[in-house]
């Protein structure tokens, strides 16, 4: 499979085999759906869309080829999330990497994945603490606006690479908006693509949910 598109930070799985590429897709596509899910026999064709787009998650086999690949990754894009699967874990690795030996559990895969990578990109808020999210996208490195919609009121919450960069809820922006949004405890949220179109939040993402914890 040639990967030719480089505009969707998605889940690239890389797998020699395709008989075992097609099983570890079809698991990621059902679990985070059918657009967050790249899939490659051929570690030319991957490195290629690492070129041009920042992965949210790579899961390549652990192997000489599958090394080469992190290391091309984490020298472009920096720390993003590994899953390495079949052969021996290479110590030369450097965190966030998990390790999953043959054969691959799917769904301790889409456990793994699911650390750095919301399920389906949607949900309710009773069964996912919003802040949980927030975390999920900020170490996937995201770019894109979190929709949340409770039944009296809606917000949304951008990112940029990872970062919060701006929030509205109603007429408010900034902090007091990320703040409110973070108290609802019923609704639903869904992520989509987008850009800014203010910019009214800085500090990390820890950082904000430390001091959303800190409001009365």
């Amino acid at each position: 499979m040639v990967l030719t598109e480089c505009t969707v930070s998605a889940i690239l799985v890389v797998d020699a085999s395709p008989e075992r590429l097609r099983g570890s897709v079809a698991v990621l596509r059902h679990a985070f759906g059918p657009a967050s899910v790249r899939g490659t026999t051929e570690p030319e064709d991957a490195a290629g869309w690492i070129a041009c787009e920042r992965p949210a998650v790579l899961v390549t086999s652990a192997d000489s080829s599958g090394a080469s690949l992190v290391e091309e990754l984490r020298g472009r894009w920096g720390p993003v999330p590994v899953v390495l699967t079949h052969g021996p874990a290479s110590d030369a690795l450097l965190p966030p990497m998990t390790h999953l030996p043959a054969p691959v559990d799917p769904v301790r895969l889409r456990a793994e994945v699911g650390r750095w990578v919301p399920g389906a990109g949607a949900g309710t808020i009773a069964t996912t603490l919003l802040s949980d999210v927030l975390a999920l996208y900020a170490r996937a490195g995201r770019t894109g606006v979190l929709d949340v919609r409770s039944p009296a009121r809606t917000g949304s919450v951008w990112f940029e690479d990872g970062d919060v960069v701006h929030a509205a809820c109603g007429a408010q922006t900034g902090k007091t908006a990320l703040f409110e949004v973070l108290c609802w405890n019923e609704g639903r949220f869904a992520f989509r693509g987008g850009l800014a179109p203010a910019r009214s939040v800085s500090g990390s993402v820890p950082e904000l949910l430390a001091q959303a914890d800190a409001v009365p």
